[in-house]
């Protein structure tokens, strides 16, 4: 999953109302405080694995290939014949294959301008993803150690990726399958099979403002904070209860929040106040 562009954009336009769109306004070198940022990954099929291993080798001589390894473990799984029943061992018990390799999440401590310190919650997170997207794009990515990352050079970043967002990067039966059991979710929290019906087709619409509207009849910032919020419930609730789907939903996750993050931002500005 590539998430490097994860809320550009909006980070971008959040970073002008910030500074008030005037050159070095807000952001000086001080820094008021870290944050813990947490970088998971998705599992490589056994080939993926080897073509990344042997493009690295090929494109980036001085890493070392060891320790690049050494940051993945292996996934097993149960096998399962063309019929996706499970195969059964010499013990009678079901056989395990290998499924693939997962990077071991990273969890590091990032620094934030001062400026973020005024901002208001939802705001201030966007940008804080903004400065974990440049990490990893610049740092995790590409095996380095983490080095600088000022606001200057992560704010020349926003300016240049512009308006483009992340791609939805699940295929299109997984995602199909995801609204089912976000449909699910919905119903088992709130005891409403209608709630959970219309919950699911928005979810198949991709949240748009008009799936939005024609499904939950209402489509205002408060409305994308509960979509949002119940996006994010549901993420944990998978990791918990689906772990095989975790990836695929976090993917969604951010592909979703993406689109809704600009959407609310749409929402609250007053476009016609330019005219």
């Amino acid at each position: 999953m590539n998430t490097s562009h994860n809320k550009m954009a909006l980070a971008a336009v959040l970073c002008m109302a910030a500074t008030d769109g005037t050159e070095g306004s807000g952001t000086g070198s001080a820094v008021a405080s870290t944050f813990a940022s947490t970088f998971n990954f998705k599992v490589l099929k056994p080939d993926a694995y080897a073509a990344m291993l042997k493009e690295l080798e090929e494109n980036s001589p001085e890493l070392d290939l060891a320790g690049v390894k050494a940051q993945y473990v292996e996934v097993m799984g149960e096998k399962k014949d063309k019929d996706g029943k499970a195969v059964l061992g010499a013990d009678n018990k079901p056989a395990v294959e290998l499924k693939g390799y997962k990077r071991k999440s990273i969890t590091a401590q990032l620094s934030e301008p001062d400026f973020f310190a005024n901002l208001d919650t939802i705001a201030r997170q966007i940008l804080r993803d903004a400065v974990s997207n440049f990490v990893k794009s610049a740092f995790i990515d590409q095996y380095k150690e983490i080095g600088a990352h000022d606001w200057s050079t992560i704010s020349a970043e926003l300016a240049r990726v512009g308006t483009r967002g992340i791609k939805l990067d699940v295929e299109d039966g997984t995602y199909k399958e995801l609204a089912k059991l976000f449909g699910n979710f919905i119903l088992q929290k709130y005891n409403r099979a209608d709630v959970a019906e219309r919950m699911a087709k928005a979810w198949l619409g991709k949240f748009t403002r008009s799936a939005i509207q024609a499904t939950l009849n209402k489509c205002d910032p408060g409305t994308i904070d509960k979509v949002v919020g119940n996006l994010e419930e549901f993420a944990v609730w998978v990791a918990e209860h689906s772990p095989d789907s975790a990836d695929d939903v976090l993917a969604c996750y951010n592909y979703h929040a993406d689109k809704l993050g600009k959407l609310r931002v749409d929402l609250t500005t007053d476009f016609s106040a330019v005219l």
